[in-house]
Parts: structure tokens; sequence; C-alpha cells
């Protein structure tokens, strides 16, 4: 098999593996992964920061959006043909509720922030879904801001900082740009010994896995 075929098998294995995750452990592998995303210097010094919403298999971020939107300037992918741009998210309405609990202990520094979850859609707002599904911002900017970090999915990672994704090629073509720092985050049937890779494939700076 050519390194094409290789890659589209393993993708067939590795969303065979995602399947098999129940929603609960989805929901907790997630916590652990974005807890150490906060903890790592690169985050706690970012201004900017390109993040993505989350699929249902993917490391889940909707409540990281809710909390950190009112603090961080973050931004969310928006497919616009062949190419990736991004788009601001707005500060979520409960972003500020979610800080004050996280300042006075009330909750954990990844979690639910005891809001109900129904309460989750007010994050969508400004959001819609795009080309595949994904929600993104209803517009992206006519100019690429200066990102200091971006966090990023894929269906799989390897122990030297690889990153397959699904296909299209949109991650790999916009994270050529100096001085941004990766970091591949994913579940721990995610991250492989080796996973094929093309010189064009991006390489991570980091991958965190549950």
């Amino acid at each position: 098999m050519n390194i094409s075929q290789q890659k589209n098998a393993l993708r067939q294995q590795v969303k065979l593996r995602l399947k098999q995750m129940t929603p609960q452990e989805i929901a907790e592998q997630s916590v652990a992964v974005m807890a150490q995303v906060e903890a790592l210097e690169e985050f706690k010094r970012a201004k900017n920061i390109l993040l993505y919403a989350s699929l249902k298999t993917e490391v889940q971020t909707h409540n990281f959006l809710q909390r950190w939107s009112g603090e961080k300037n973050i931004y969310l992918p928006v497919v616009c043909g062949e190419v990736m741009k991004v788009g601001r998210l707005l500060a979520s309405p409960l972003s500020r509720h979610c800080e004050e609990e996280r300042r006075s202990n009330l909750t954990p520094l990844v979690g639910d922030c005891h809001v109900a979850r129904s309460s989750l859609l007010a994050m969508t707002a400004g959001l819609r879904p795009g080309a595949f599904g994904i929600l993104e911002p209803e517009a992206a900017l006519d100019e690429m801001p200066l990102l200091d970090l971006a966090i990023i999915p894929g269906l799989a990672f390897d122990r030297n900082n690889n990153r397959m994704g699904r296909g299209k090629g949109y991650y790999d073509k916009f994270l050529k740009v100096e001085n941004l720092v990766k970091v591949g985050v994913c579940f721990g049937c995610q991250l492989l010994d080796e996973v094929p890779h093309e010189p064009f494939d991006v390489k991570m700076d980091y991958v965190i896995v549950n």
C-alpha cells in the first residue's frame, strides 16, 4: 500500500476504536486532557488561541470554550472552500459565571462549572454548522490574527508528535505559521507508535493524551 492507502486504512481502524468509547469515557478523558492543556505554560501565557468546536468522538471542548472565551481571545476554524480561515468566538454569557466559580474554588479547573447542561446552548450564539456540520463562527476574519497557540484535534497521533487528520488537509495548510505552538489532543486509543506521514504533514510541538 502507498502512504495514502495506509492512512485511509488506519483512519478506519481508529474510527472503530472511537465508536467503542462510551459518552462517559469521552467526557471523563476529555476533562483529563484539557486539564493538562491548562497546565501548560504556553497556554497560561497565550492571549490568542486557536481552538475547535468538538465533534462527539473528539476531545470535548464546549465547556473549555465557555470558560475561557471571557479571558482569552479564542478563534475557531472556518472552512472556506478549499482553505481554512478563522473567526472569533464571542465571549459566552456563561464564561464570567464559570470564571467566578473557578476563582472561588467552587469547581475544578476543568469541568461542568455546575451549570445545567442545556445551558451549553448559550455558547452557540454567533456559531453555525459549517461545511462538515462542525460549529464555526458565522464569518471568517479578513486578516489572520497573530496566534500564540493552536489546540488541534486529529484522528491519530504518534509518539514522535506526528498527526493524521481526516484527510482534507485543512490544518496542514493552515498550520505552516512560524512561532505558533501546536498542541495535539487525543484519547489513548488514538495515540499510536507511528502514523504514516508525508513532507506536507505538520508536526505538533506537544501531543496531550489522557
